[in-house]
């Protein structure tokens, strides 16, 4: 018995080896699958962040591409803006030398006036005087 007795505790001590080991052996296995699954995750946020990546450097392209257009209709802008300014200075002008026409034409047609009255103003002089040296009789006819 007393041989059982030894072999007992070596068998029980090997059992719980035994079980130990298993037991260990299945956490191993789960903590394999938890390490696969962080492994399919991490390669998942790997993927997704090169497809954010890519992304990111396609709108930076685009607002690259977004800021040469601005800088060109900017600078479209800039150029009618001077053509407006040209054309306002152009009308403007034209506008001076039309009023300094008008002008012209007025008081041309003022000292014109000024210059017919002033021979009416004449002949008027003249028919009274020519009447006021005829005889009576002839101004009554």
């Amino acid at each position: 018995m007393t041989r059982v007795d030894r072999a007992a505790p070596g068998e029980a001590s090997q059992t719980d080896l035994a079980d130990q080991l298993n037991e260990l052996h299945e956490r191993l296995g789960r903590e394999r699958g938890r390490n696969e699954e962080l492994r399919r995750r991490v390669a998942g946020l790997e993927a997704e962040l090169a497809g954010h990546t890519d992304r990111v450097e396609r709108f930076q392209g685009e607002l690259r591409e977004a800021g040469d257009e601005r800088l060109i209709l900017q600078e479209k802008l800039n150029g009618l803006h001077v053509r407006r300014a040209e054309l306002y200075f152009t009308w403007a002008r034209e506008e001076e030398a039309r009023r300094r026409a008008a002008e012209r034409a007025r008081w041309e047609r003022e000292q014109h006036a000024d210059t017919l009255e002033q021979r009416l103003v004449a002949a008027e002089g003249l028919l009274k005087s020519v009447l006021a040296s005829r005889p009576r009789e002839d101004r009554d006819e």
